[in-house]
């Protein structure tokens, strides 16, 4: 698991290959409702893309976030979680997940106040780099892509803009169960690739 100081829970993969990795979603209010950090250290509990999905289902959260999810037999998914709910984002193609800072459904949607107007134009790059990718997608253009500029200072490896940084990445590969973790700006950091 990749996580700060402090936190029961982050981003990361379990030994069965269940990897989940979340993303803010901006301008909703907070309610009572359980943090995300214990529910993503339960969903690291699971064997499966749908279990981890019941766990978000069964728990009101506080805040909204998106969680893009993978497991060791090729099932992937993503949900959208704000305390009214939780709701699936199907994407464009059964074989990928791309997703920002910004719903992209329609249960979330209507609700949403962004205030990360560079999430949408990030979110075009990032889908055109997976497109131009498409059949020949590796770790090693994964990790191109997190360190790509284009935007500036607001592309997909940030530097600054709205005060916000890329201090760390990640990419899992499920079906070997390897988690590929990188400190620091995707232009110049260090990527290390751990065995779970």
């Amino acid at each position: 698991m990749l996580t700060f100081a402090g936190q029961l829970g982050y981003a990361g993969m379990n030994a069965h290959g269940l990897a989940h990795f979340t993303n803010a979603l901006y301008g909703f209010p907070w309610r009572p409702g359980l943090p995300h950090y214990p529910l993503k250290r339960v969903m690291l509990e699971q064997r499966t893309v749908a279990q981890a999905i019941g766990v978000a289902r069964a728990h009101r959260t506080c805040s909204a976030a998106n969680m893009v999810l993978a497991d060791g037999d090729g099932a992937i998914g993503d949900v959208e979680i704000r305390p009214a709910g939780v709701a699936e984002f199907p994407d464009d193609h059964q074989d990928r997940r791309l997703h920002a800072n910004h719903c992209l459904t329609t249960e979330c949607g209507g609700h949403d106040r962004c205030t990360l107007p560079d999430s949408y134009p990030r979110l075009d790059r990032i889908r055109a780099l997976v497109q131009a990718a498409w059949g020949t997608i590796t770790v090693e253009s994964q990790k191109d892509i997190l360190a790509d500029h284009q935007g500036d200072p607001g592309g997909i490896c940030r530097h600054g803009a709205v005060r916000l940084h890329s201090i760390c990445g990640y990419i899992a590969d499920p079906a070997a169960r390897v988690l590929h973790v990188r400190y620091g700006h995707g232009c110049s950091g260090a990527w290390t690739a751990y065995e779970v």
